[in-house]
C-alpha cells in the first residue's frame, strides 16, 4: 500500500539526516545517527533529533487531520455545523464533537 505522507514523511528524515551528516563532516565532529542515543548535549543534533520527532508526529496526525476533514463535510451536509469561507472543516468538526461529548481536555474529570 502505496501512503503519500508516508513516502514524505520518510524523505523529510532522509534529508535531515543528510544534513547532520553535512554539518557534522564541515564542522569535522563526528555525532552518532539521530535515532542513537547520546549523553553529548549537541544542539545541532538535539534540532535534528527534534525535527525527526515532529515529522514522524505529522506522519501520524495527517490521517486524522483528512479524516476529521471528511467528518466536517458531512455534519455539513447533514445541518449540524456551518463552515464559513476561509474556515476549516477539521476544526469545525473538533469544535462540534468536543461541545457533543463534552471533552475534559485530558484531565480525567
Amino acid at each position: 500500500m502505496n501512503v503519500p505522507h508516508v513516502a514524505i514523511a520518510d524523505d523529510v528524515v532522509a534529508l535531515l539526516k543528510h544534513c547532520q551528516t553535512l554539518q557534522s563532516e564541515k564542522e569535522g565532529v563526528i555525532r552518532p545517527a539521530p535515532e542513537a542515543y547520546n549523553r553529548d548535549h549537541d544542539p545541532f543534533a538535539d534540532r535534528i533529533r527534534q525535527a525527526i520527532g515532529y515529522t514522524r508526529q505529522l506522519q501520524h496526525l495527517l490521517p486524522m487531520a483528512q479524516q476529521l476533514k471528511a467528518l466536517g463535510v458531512a455534519l455539513e451536509q447533514q445541518g449540524k455545523i456551518q463552515v464559513r469561507v476561509g474556515e476549516d472543516y477539521a476544526q469545525q468538526a473538533l469544535t462540534y464533537i468536543v461541545a457533543q461529548y463534552q471533552a475534559d481536555g485530558g484531565t480525567g474529570r
